[in-house]
């Protein structure tokens, strides 16, 4: 009994070690055929200088196009802000003016007694 169990063993280490060496060989040629497309994506992705100073003026158009279009915007933001500053400003001289005609002019010490005598 003793050597059908170790024949067994020794059976079951053999099946492993022939399927784990098929596993690893497996292994070794899938890792052999993804470094192939890997290399020729990396030649695909190359970027010459022509394409890099295109990408770099499209992305230089891009940027100014949006500082342009930021820069309207606080523009005229800031063009509101001083029309309605000048307003506001205006019109608050045009109220003291109205409340300095509503009080007349000042009454001096003299004309109060000029008027008080009379």
């Amino acid at each position: 009994m003793t050597g059908t169990v170790l024949a067994t063993i020794l059976a079951t280490l053999l099946a492993q070690f022939l399927v784990g060496g098929a596993l690893l060989a497996a292994f070794r040629l899938k890792r052999q055929q993804e470094a192939k497309p890997t290399r020729k994506r990396r030649e695909e992705q190359f970027v010459t200088h022509e394409e890099l100073s295109e990408a770099i003026e499209a992305a230089t158009k891009e940027l100014n196009y949006e500082w342009n279009e930021w820069y309207e915007k606080f523009d005229k933001l800031h063009l509101r802000l001083a029309k309605r500053a000048a307003r506001a400003e205006k019109q608050q001289e045009q109220q003291q003016e109205e409340m300095f005609e509503e009080q007349g002019p000042p009454v001096s010490v003299l004309n109060f007694r000029r008027v008080g005598s009379v």
